[in-house]
This record gives structure tokens, sequence and C-alpha cells, in this order.
């Protein structure tokens, strides 16, 4: 399946505490700003998804958002509906995710890591707020750095978790 590289660009996000309703919104409106700089198609507006928080619903044409999920659960409606979308449709080139944070929060920071390579060996480039994650060439080596950076970045988060949850304890 030969993959475009200016084709279609998704969205995905979660929200472990379902308290955030302002910021999804704004997380979309981003991802527009960002599509249209690179010149891809993307549907997903502030209000669709907004419409997806209050009605329950983790699917929404180019929006995929997992609301009131814990980072930490790898199985998630969203993302398994948004990984599998990706997979299937040689159309999307891109995802738009804020943080590595919003993507997971894993226990293991390799399941973060790997998350990430089996979107990128497809083809497809991760987007986030801070950097671009280009697809991975069959045959080439990755860059050591960017699985450090990636590594570390996933580990940061669990570890952010488990700080949230203590202090939700105390």
């Amino acid at each position: 399946m030969k993959r475009t590289n200016q084709g279609r660009a998704m969205f995905y996000s979660r929200d472990s505490l379902g308290l955030h309703e302002m910021t999804p919104g704004e997380y979309v409106r981003w991802a527009q700003g960002k599509a249209k700089d690179l010149g891809l198609t993307f549907e997903g507006t502030p209000e669709r998804i907004e419409k997806m928080i209050r009605t329950g619903r983790s699917v929404d044409g180019d929006i995929f958002f997992d609301y009131g999920v814990s980072g930490n659960v790898l199985t998630r409606e969203g993302l398994n509906a948004m990984v599998e979308q990706a997979l299937d449709d040689p159309s999307v080139s891109h995802i738009f995710i804020p943080r590595r944070d919003r993507l997971a929060r894993p226990d293991n920071p390799l399941d973060g890591v790997r998350l990430e390579d089996v979107l990128r060996v497809a083809g497809i480039t991760l987007v986030f707020m801070d950097k671009t994650c280009p697809p991975h060439h069959k045959g080439r080596r990755r860059n050591p750095a960017d699985l450090i950076m990636a590594m570390l970045d996933y580990d940061r988060s669990g570890q952010d978790r488990r700080d949230l949850a203590q202090k939700i304890i105390y």
C-alpha cells in the first residue's frame, strides 16, 4: 500500500479526568492551523470535539478523542479506532497530537515509543505542538537521540501520572 506524503490529517487526544472542556477545542484549533500550513486535508473543528464530549463519543470524522480515560490504559476506544483507521487508509499522512502525554502516559515508557513506532513505520508523520516526528523508512536505522528523547518524554509523563495520583490521595 502506497501512502501519500501530503494527504489527510487526523487528530488524537485524551483527557483522563474529563475536567478540561475548553482545552480540547483549543487543541483542535491548533490542528486546523497546522493542517492549513502543511497543505493537508483536515475536517476537525472545535465544535465537533465539544459535541463529542457532550455526547460521549470517541470518534467523529478526523477527530479521535478519549475523554475520562487514563493515559496508562493503552486500549481505548478513540485510540484504537485512530490507529486502525490510520493504518488502513493510505490517504492519512499526518496525525496531530498536542503532546506525547496526550497520546499515552504508560507505566512502561517503551509502550509509548512502540505505539509511535507502529504509526511511523506505516509512513505516517506525527505532529506534536513541540516537535514533528517523520515516518520511519524501511531499512534505515532510527536516530538514537530521537529514541532517547521519546523514551524520556514517556517516562516523564508516566511519572507525572503517578504524581497526580498522589496529590489526589492527599
